[in-house]
């Protein structure tokens, strides 16, 4: 059939109806694929767009039925071509509360780029995977049953307003801020700390720790914890630029100020944080919240103390007449020292030419004399130690 118009053109049929399925194509430009593992077999539904190759955003997750996070779709193969999601879109998986149990989000996932991603969802832990990049605003607003504590690893450049928002069960945070890459150039992580960090209706943060390359805080004025529900501790760099107006409020909050040239000065590298205080005071504080960041953050503490630290190292806290020191070289001479030594006492050791790793045990002191590269080969458990330099 051929159809003629006013103006004398001639149009197929077959070439309008080729026309208008494009037209709606392109308002639809996503794949919908019934998911299957074997365990879910029916009642999953991922709505998909491929970005190049093998790489795909999800648009939408679609749930009937209850569906553990641990089995999240990360990767899956449809019409014999294996996918990886790569992004997560707007509100793909917001209002989801069959979504339940720890979504464990790989580094492979670059972006949860849209807003409110994960908004009311049912998951109740969450990990997040060295080599996740942005993280956008209401990530995961009202999901009410999420707890714990976040490490938001150093791969993140960008962290968005409202993440955990209406969250009250998250007790810890820690951005570890973005580490120097390969090339030399310095990246520093932002974060909009209109939520990120503001508590307006009872929140339950308890420590709070910002890397020292968490540089920028943007967004809207306003004061964080002003109405915290517990005493929060929040480490954060002197020089940090918060945006206009922002500031801490609240009684029970502790705010402790570190960076280059300050009393203290903290650092992340991996799963070790370093703390160099050159105060009495700035020891003590590290010293108090040193089993924190090990349980919340799962951060080893190493405290280093240098040539800055006055003579008098503290006095009260550091008995210098009451020091033992030992010569300690394998895991088992380590344990019997401490089992003949009073636990509330500070035990010097020197692992000079250890032939293992010495790991310290939960609620025990060291203080480690740094002998050539042995004093590495001393590993936090539960305790922590401090290395002289």
């Amino acid at each position: 059939m051929t159809l003629l118009m006013r103006d004398g053109c001639k149009f197929n049929a077959l070439a309008i109806a080729c026309c208008a399925a494009l037209a709606v194509r392109s308002l639809f430009a996503y794949v919908e694929y019934k998911y299957s593992d074997g365990v879910y077999d029916d009642g999953v539904t991922v709505r998909y767009t491929v970005k190049s190759g093998t790489s795909v955003t999800l648009n939408k997750l679609i749930l009937s039925n209850a569906f553990d996070a641990a089995d999240f779709p990360w990767t899956f193969t449809h019409n014999g071509n294996e996918y990886t999601i790569t992004e997560i879109a707007k509100e793909a998986c917001k209002g989801l509360p069959l979504l339940t149990g720890t979504l464990s989000m790989p580094g492979g996932c670059k972006a949860i780029g849209g807003e409110y991603a994960f908004q009311g969802a049912g998951i109740t832990r969450l990990i997040l995977g060295e080599g996740v990049e942005t993280i956008g605003n209401g990530a995961f607003k009202s999901c009410n049953s999420l707890s714990g504590s976040i490490v938001v690893p150093a791969s993140a450049t960008s962290v968005g307003s409202s993440m955990f928002e209406f969250a009250p069960g998250v007790r810890n945070l820690c951005v570890k801020g973005r580490e120097t890459v390969a090339s030399g150039e310095q990246t520093y992580t932002s974060l909009r700390p209109n939520s990120v960090l503001r508590v307006t209706s009872g929140g339950n943060y308890k420590t709070v720790l910002l890397g020292r390359n968490v540089m920028r805080a943007e967004g809207s004025t306003g004061t964080m914890f002003e109405k915290t529900a517990d005493d929060v501790t929040v480490f954060a760099r002197k020089d940090l630029g918060w945006g206009d107006g922002y500031s801490f409020g609240g009684t029970k909050v502790t705010v402790v100020l570190y960076g280059p040239g300050e009393e203290l000065d903290l650092d992340i590298k991996g799963d070790t944080l370093t703390a160099t205080p050159t105060t009495a005071n700035a020891l003590s504080n590290v010293v108090n919240n040193a089993s924190a960041f090990k349980s919340a953050f799962g951060l080893d503490t190493v405290i280093n103390i240098t040539n800055s630290f006055p003579s008098a190292i503290g006095g009260n806290l550091f008995d210098l007449e009451g020091w033992g020191r030992f010569s300690v070289t394998t895991q088992e001479q380590l344990d019997r020292t401490l089992s003949a030594i009073p636990s509330d006492c500070l035990v010097v050791i020197d692992p000079t030419g250890a032939t293992e790793n010495l790991v310290v045990p939960a609620g025990r002191r060291l203080l480690v004399e740094l002998g050539g590269g042995d004093a590495v080969k001393v590993k936090a458990g539960n305790g922590f130690y401090v290395i002289v330099q």
